[in-house]
């Protein structure tokens, strides 16, 4: 359940925090009958283009009087606070605004305020990334590309080397789950941090059993091509074995969070 404080329109309304306030009167020129969940913003770099949309983040320094009951970040309306839906992750947890391995990275939408890219900063690759569509005011589809890419990535891997792979697989055993079947994937879509976004949108799952370059562990890596259109269809485009050294070196080209 996620819960959104009314407090009728008043001239001060009630238990607003003054960034919230000034955020909402910067965007809109009038104060609405909405209160944002106590120990969370909506920073700017979460609006869609139009300023119509934007998504609920908790302030990692406020976090002991959060007061958001939600498994994500919801979406929603700037005017009236509706809720459109809340982001569906891998973890099932917040993106916050500030923290080591768990920050929200700016969003990138569509001109059109219709398709949203949301990520959060992860150590070896994102703790979160997916594409959201919005139509007629709600979330009607999410993709999950951070699974999607990675499961891709490591179905292709083991077929394309079964024995090298289960070795692999059983020298990393209890990495923990951000470690998809013991491997390091990192999953980024294309260069751009920021700015609008179009389709089809490119994707790449680095995958690696070695990411801190030891000589004395089995090396299984791959490089895995992909995109998703506009429709939230996903299509492979290349597929390759590399070594641990060029893993590295995508990995240090891109400067992946």
């Amino acid at each position: 359940m996620i819960r959104v404080k009314s407090v009728g329109i008043t001239r001060k309304p009630l238990g607003v925090c003054i960034g919230c306030t000034a955020l909402l009167l910067a965007l809109t020129g009038t104060l609405f009958a909405w209160q944002i969940p106590k120990g969370c913003s909506i920073p700017k770099s979460t609006l869609s283009p139009d300023g119509r949309y934007g998504v609920i983040v908790p302030i990692w320094a406020q976090h002991e009087q959060l007061e958001l009951q939600a498994n994500g970040n919801p979406v929603v309306e700037i005017k009236t606070g509706r809720v459109l839906g809340t982001i569906q992750t891998v973890f099932g947890d917040f993106g916050w605004d500030r923290m080591n391995w768990n920050e929200v990275a700016p969003c990138r939408w569509s001109a059109d305020g219709k398709s949203l890219l949301w990520r959060v900063k992860g150590k070896w690759s994102p703790e979160a990334l997916v594409l959201i569509k919005i139509e007629n005011g709600r979330i009607i589809w999410q993709r999950d590309l951070l699974t999607l890419a990675q499961q891709t990535a490591l179905k292709r891997t083991k077929e394309a080397m079964p024995e090298k792979y289960q070795k692999a697989r059983e020298q990393n055993v209890g990495n923990g789950a951000a470690y998809p079947d013991g491997f390091t994937i990192d999953v980024f879509t294309d260069d751009k941090r920021t700015g609008l976004l179009s389709f089809p949108v490119k994707i790449r799952a680095n995958l690696t059993s070695v990411p801190k370059q030891n000589p004395d562990l089995i090396d299984v890596s791959s490089v895995l091509d992909a995109s998703i259109d506009k429709d939230g269809k996903f299509f492979v485009t290349h597929f390759r074995i590399i070594t641990k050294e060029k893993w590295a070196e995508i990995e240090e080209s891109t400067d992946s969070e």
